[in-house]
């Protein structure tokens, strides 16, 4: 079993910035430990949310490797 989760779709993904979407993404790597985290907003990404978000959020997964 693995979690889906740790970003918020509105707060985070949609109007937070790229340190904010990394402090939340490193936060639920911290939490769980890295195992079995499937790092997203738990369902969908909304299409608003800002590229430099998204790739924010994929740098915290590959430092957290």
């Amino acid at each position: 079993m693995a979690l889906c989760g740790g970003l918020r779709q509105g707060e985070t993904m949609v109007r937070g910035t790229p340190e904010t979407v990394a402090a939340e993404a490193q936060a639920a790597i911290q939490a769980t430990g890295g195992r079995r985290l499937i790092l997203g907003t738990g369902c969908v990404t909304p299409i608003t949310a800002p590229t430099c978000n998204i790739l924010a959020a994929r740098k915290a997964v590959e430092a957290g490797q």
